[in-house]
């Protein structure tokens, strides 16, 4: 587990986490998905991360309007949030076997 803080970007409390493939011992395959599971939710709820997966973390809107100028301009919220759902993607890209990755 590597564990990164964005400086400007988010708050430090709210680090991007990147998941690295060895914190799961068993690739998906056609005959071992429960065990699989297990290990992919254990992890996923160990760093708080499981509403990525149900959908009850929200995308935060892509644009916010700064306060100083009224401008429109990036949210800084959904450039972390489009990081962590994307590291998270792939981690668990990393964690299928190949017989499965042909098949999606």
């Amino acid at each position: 587990l590597t564990i990164y803080t964005m400086a400007a970007a988010s708050p430090p409390s709210d680090p991007i986490i990147s998941l690295q493939n060895q914190l799961v011992s068993t690739k998906l395959n056609e005959n071992n998905f429960l065990v699989w599971e297990q290990q992919i939710l254990v992890t996923i709820r160990g760093y708080d991360l499981l509403g990525f997966l149900t959908g009850d973390t929200p995308t935060p809107d892509k644009l916010t309007r700064d306060p100083t100028n009224g401008e429109l301009t990036v949210n800084k919220a959904y450039l972390h949030w489009v990081r962590q759902d994307q590291l998270i993607a792939s981690w668990l890209l990393s964690s299928l076997s190949e017989s499965i990755l042909i098949t999606t």
